[in-house]
């Protein structure tokens, strides 16, 4: 055995230890790396209180508790994440729609790993210009859920913004925030999307969505609501709410807000004397909309098609409350009288008074079909 094949071997061993451990090292990279990556992605995010978004101009906070359990919730969602999958199936006939199976792990994966539960709303009242904008706020939970939304984000934002993209949408970044907004004149309310400081918020206009937008960047909550609201959303049990009830909006009568409420509700039963009937009712009574302190809606989905509202207003004396309890009853029918046999949404409805509020109660069903109604199909509100 010569000297030259001695150190032709060593060689060749030396080689074969150098690709092991490259091999190794590079094994080693692709582990921890992917480790490393699902640690990021899955690592969770802190729940931020209501009063990050609360401020002085706040006259009506809400909450909505997207419990997967609840029947009316998990029925909510499925109704709305299939008709996303009709949608982009509309869009794409040549792809089946996913099959049910997906819709149903997928609203399960929304409340319990992409958002959490709880989600804010709040509505913001000018008192220069006597203006309201609504935002709703969907805290997300992980990393995860952080990366795909701001793809999504970005992929609409850069559809928008390319020739021939979409059009109708007007489009706006800074600071890591995408914001999103039909195209309107100045002054107009839009629809506007945000993603921002681990949030994806929705609001009515712009401005509004800037402000909550502004609100999640800040490293502390806001100034703080009026004392009065604060005093009603501790009182009127937003954070422990009666057993099933999914859905809380406490709204402060500062500045009319209870006078706005109204008129969004007549404009949206189509009943534009409402508000004036209102009146006439209060002034029957020697009463004013000043006399009520604040109104309070809960919302309990026991089911996929039957549910119960009840809408408290808060008065300054309980006597007030007797008599706002009868101008409420004689509202209640003529707006919500007997549903027919074949009504598809049915009512019943029941007035009591209770200390210083006057409840109406709502019961509900075929509630499946007013979703339907918000969702593209069916009857788009509630109809005797």
């Amino acid at each position: 055995m010569n000297q030259t094949f001695l150190q032709h071997e060593a060689t060749r061993k030396r080689r074969r230890w150098g690709c092991a451990c490259g091999c190794a090292i590079i094994l080693l990279v692709l582990i921890f790396g992917t480790v490393g990556l699902f640690i990021y992605l899955l690592r969770p995010y802190a729940e931020r209180p209501r009063d990050q978004w609360l401020d002085r101009s706040t006259v009506a906070y809400g909450l909505v508790r997207l419990n997967p359990d609840d029947a009316g919730v998990a029925a909510v969602l499925r109704r709305s994440i299939r008709a996303i999958n009709d949608w982009l199936a509309s869009q794409t006939p040549d792809k089946p729609p996913p099959p049910q199976t997906i819709t149903d792990d997928a609203v399960r994966m929304i409340p319990t790993f992409l958002i959490h539960q709880n989600v804010h709303f709040f509505v913001n009242r000018d008192d220069r210009t006597g203006t309201t904008s609504a935002v709703m706020v969907a805290q997300l939970r992980n990393g995860f859920a952080h990366t795909m939304t701001r793809m999504f984000f970005r992929s609409v934002a850069s559809g928008a913004d390319s020739p021939g993209g979409q059009s109708g949408l007007a489009v706006q970044r800074s600071r890591g925030v995408i914001l999103i907004s039909a195209a309107r004149p100045a002054g107009e309310h839009a629809l506007t999307l945000a993603s921002a400081a681990r949030a994806v918020l929705i609001g009515t206009d712009p401005e509004g969505v800037r402000r909550a937008v502004e609100a999640s960047l800040a490293n502390k909550p806001g100034s703080g609501v009026s004392d009065r609201l604060r005093a009603q959303l501790d009182l009127l049990d937003t954070d422990k709410p009666p057993p099933g009830e999914d859905l809380t909006v406490v709204v402060s009568n500062e500045s009319g807000a209870c006078g706005a409420l109204m008129d969004a509700l007549a404009k949206w039963l189509e009943q534009p004397d409402l508000p004036g009937e209102v009146d006439r009712l209060l002034n029957a009574q020697k009463l004013s909309m000043a006399d009520i302190t604040a109104a309070r809606i809960g919302i309990d989905l026991a089911s996929a098609d039957t549910g119960r509202l009840e809408f408290a207003l808060y008065c300054s004396t309980a006597d007030v409350s007797k008599k706002v309890a009868i101008i409420l009853r004689e509202v209640a029918a003529q707006v919500l009288p007997a549903p027919a046999d074949d009504a598809p949404i049915k009512t019943k409805t029941d007035v009591k008074q209770r200390g210083s509020a006057a409840i109406l109660v709502i019961d509900l069903s075929g509630i499946e079909r007013m979703l339907g109604g918000l969702f593209g199909s069916g009857p788009s509100r509630p109809r005797s």
